[in-house]
């Protein structure tokens, strides 16, 4: 599926961990109970890559969520 056609669908956020947490942020601010990630990789180093990335940035999703809730 072409790119233009996945966004209408469903966000795409690619860029530094920083920036996706600040989009997870708005999407928990803005009501979002759930989270879905999917990673794009060609090689099997890259996907082990990203997969620590994202094991970071689910933690602090999980922080988000919970503050939002006692908040």
């Amino acid at each position: 599926m072409p790119l233009q056609e996945l966004e209408k669908v469903q966000a795409v956020v690619t860029d530094s961990a920083d920036q996706v947490l600040g989009r997870l942020e708005r999407y928990v601010a803005d009501g979002a109970r759930h989270i879905v990630t999917r990673r794009g990789a060609l090689d099997l180093r890259s996907h082990h890559d990203q997969l620590d990335q994202l094991d970071q940035l689910d933690q602090l999703a999980d922080l988000i969520v919970t503050c939002r809730r006692e908040g």
